[in-house]
Order: C-alpha cells, then structure tokens, then sequence
C-alpha cells in the first residue's frame, strides 16, 4: 500500500472518531440500511488539476462498506470531502471547502489543509529554544502562521 493511501487511511480513521463520540440522540436514529453483503472498502483515485508548473494533483478517494467516504488531494493533504450520514440517515458531504484546486491555490483559508509544522502564531516569526534563537518565514504581518510560507497545506 502506497504512503499516500496510507495516510489517507489514517485520515479517514480520524474522520470518524466525530461520529463515533456523539451523544446518543434522546429520540431514536431511524434504521440506517445495511450495505450489501458484497459491497467492500475501497480507495480510487482520479485526476483533479495540475499546478501553475505542471505537477499532477489526484484526487483520491476512500469509501468504507457502509458508502461512507472521505477525499482528499495530492496538494497539502487537503480534504475536499466527507460524505456520511447524519442522524435521519441522509448522506451529505461535511467539508467547508472549494470546487476546483484552481480554488484552492488562490485561497489562503487553509480549509480542509494539513496545517504545519505547527498550527496557530509564532510571534514575530522567531522562537528560542536551548538559548539559540530560530527565525521563520513571516507570512501573517510580523509572525509566522501555520508553518510559514510554505506550510505542509502546500
């Protein structure tokens, strides 16, 4: 198994700790279908554009036997989609997040992305540690935001 479908795995192990957590509802979920006997996990992947210097980005999709089913693209980890059921049974996609990758690249949301090496601010795009002072790429007026210019989400 490739590493990106690897990772993709993980991801979609993760997805679905959200659903497992919830409280029960105090009224009853209606009976959700059962999958057919035959109906199996799966990964596809697919082309989803290509980068201003012409690297291929897929997209690639992993659906559980339920039809659960979580994609994401070769550019930044980014999760494009989740469809899963909600609590009356209706399948839906729960991701806030673009149409296109040409969406994607002129967005500096970070919707869906891998942020990193770290999330969040670095004050004035520097830190000490063990006495030496490391300075970073400076992206959010004077600080460094969600792994600098060129975060994990690229």
């Amino acid at each position: 198994m490739s590493t990106r479908f690897r990772t993709l795995a993980l991801v979609l192990a993760i997805a679905a700790v959200p659903l497992a957590c919830r409280k029960p509802s105090e009224t009853p979920a209606p009976a959700v279908e059962q999958a057919p006997a035959a109906a199996q996990a799966h990964a596809s992947s697919e082309p989803y554009g290509a980068l201003p210097d012409g690297t291929a980005i897929e997209k690639i999709t992993l659906t559980n036997a339920a039809g659960d089913s979580v994609s994401a693209i070769t550019y930044g980890g980014i999760i494009t989609s989740i469809n899963v059921r909600d609590r009356d049974g209706k399948r839906d996609d729960v991701v806030l997040g673009h149409d296109s990758l040409a969406d994607y690249l002129k967005d500096g949301s970070y919707f869906g992305a891998i942020v990193g090496r770290y999330a969040n601010r670095i004050g004035n795009a520097q830190f000490k540690l063990d006495g030496k002072t490391y300075k970073l790429a400076a992206n959010n007026g004077r600080n460094s935001l969600h792994g600098g210019l060129k975060g994990f989400d690229k």
